[in-house]
């Protein structure tokens, strides 16, 4: 947005700069150029500025009111992923800069003087580019509208919530396919000396881990780094940030290059925290499934996006959690990928906001299924796992026969003998 106002500026000076070395003349010849008077030329510029700031502060507090909404109605992780979007900013971008360049050239129009002569200069091609601006904006405005209409509705902002988790997953799994090819695995270092420890000295969520540049510096260093804490989670203060292997060699410059490794922030993003874009659709579910909002329908949505999440999650080898250097030495790593812990995340709380409704457990209990029979392997069994989790819960809220017979049916492919569960 900022960068729109700005070029809209420059954009300004520079035709106004144009049209002082041209020096063209008004005509009514000219179809496509501005052929009338700098008084009719000041008027205009003047009713486009004044309208662009109009509407930018409409389409300010429309903004503000879409996503208040979908705040209460959904939840307020969504306000993230609304406000981020491109086209959000292109469109405020677009009227507040109409406004600085119509501004701009409204300033250089000079009508003539007849007490000091001072001759007549109207600015032909940038007025003309003024209007053609402004034509822009009513384009941008409808196409405004309408994302506003598809903005709340519940697939736009589950699709919003999601999508930049699947980048991340799709960035993952090309990720552990290049590592792959490049060749064995090598195992994690053991150590049998203390490590200097970094610490946290502002608490705040691990937002991204710059691990290219902490492996250049433990490279450089002759250094080993252990990175202590998953991407997402809360560090309080003076918790450990980093282990540095070998103790007592890492000077405090080079601390403090590896404590600025770890980017630490006071709320969570979707830079590189795949749990996040699970937590955010899994809140929508149970913001659904609560007695207050009580919409069924959005919680299918939502479990479809978080089954497609976990396949995807589950589609690929896992990456390797470390970077080895130019000599094949292990030289930072962190912990591994925990597939149940995202399982929890986006399963975990359903069996508690449920209730009584029938239809949509026998939805759940077939999603979990094909999941089930997509991911394979060991994540079956976390799948396993919370889905005779959730079959627990409904059983014991369920009193009618009929209902429990069909609930029976579909939780019949749960095996029997999923560890650390009795059979029900």
């Amino acid at each position: 947005m900022a960068a729109i106002v700005l070029l809209s500026a420059l954009a300004g000076m520079g035709l106004v700069r144009l049209d002082q070395l041209i020096q063209l003349n008004p005509s009514p010849s000219r179809v496509w150029l501005y052929g009338g008077t700098a008084e009719s030329a000041m008027s205009l510029l003047s009713a486009v500025a004044s309208s662009a700031i109009t509407v930018a502060g409409v389409v300010f507090s429309a903004t503000f009111v879409t996503m208040q909404l979908a705040s209460s109605q959904y939840t307020p992780r969504v306000v993230q992923a609304l406000s981020r979007k491109w086209y959000l900013h292109g469109v405020l971008g677009a009227f507040l800069g109409n406004f600085i360049f119509s501004l701009i050239v409204l300033r250089s129009v000079r009508p003539a003087s007849s007490i000091d002569g001072t001759p007549e200069f109207t600015p032909v091609v940038a007025v003309s580019a003024s209007v053609a601006y402004s034509i822009v904006c009513v384009g941008v405005m409808i196409y405004y509208i309408a994302y506003g209409m598809r903005s709340l509705q519940p697939t736009f902002l589950i699709d919003s919530a999601a999508r930049e988790t699947i980048t991340l997953l799709t960035h993952r799994n090309r990720l552990a396919l290049i590592q792959r090819d490049e060749g064995q695995a090598v195992p994690l270092p053991r150590f049998d000396t203390e490590p200097d420890v970094i610490r946290v000295s502002t608490p705040g969520f691990i937002l991204r881990n710059r691990v290219e540049t902490l492996r250049q510096i433990a490279q450089d260093e002759g250094l080993q780094v252990r990175i202590e804490a998953r991407i997402g989670t809360y560090r309080l203060q003076n918790e450990p940030l980093l282990s540095v292997w070998p103790a007592g060699k890492v000077s405090a410059e080079t601390m403090d290059l590896l404590a600025a490794c770890i980017v630490l922030g006071p709320e969570r993003t979707t830079d590189q925290d795949i749990e996040f874009g699970f937590r955010r659709v899994a809140d929508i579910l149970l913001k659904a499934l609560s007695p207050a909002i009580n919409d069924p329908t959005t919680a299918e949505y939502c479990m479809n996006r978080l089954c497609e999440l976990l396949v995807l999650f589950a589609s690929g080898p896992a990456p390797r959690p470390y970077l080895t250097g130019s000599d094949g030495e292990v030289r930072v790593f962190w912990l591994a990928e925990d597939f149940n812990r995202y399982v929890d995340t986006a399963l975990g709380q359903v069996r508690f906001y449920i209730g009584h409704d029938v239809s949509l457990m026998l939805y759940v209990l077939d999603m979990l299924k094909r999941t089930a029979g997509l991911v394979g392997g060991h994540y079956e069994e976390a799948i396993i796992q919370e889905s005779r989790r959730l079959t627990e819960s409904i059983f014991e809220t369920i009193s009618d026969e009929e209902d429990l017979e069909m609930l029976r049916t579909a939780s019949s492919w749960i095996p029997t003998n999923a560890r650390t569960h009795t059979s029900i």
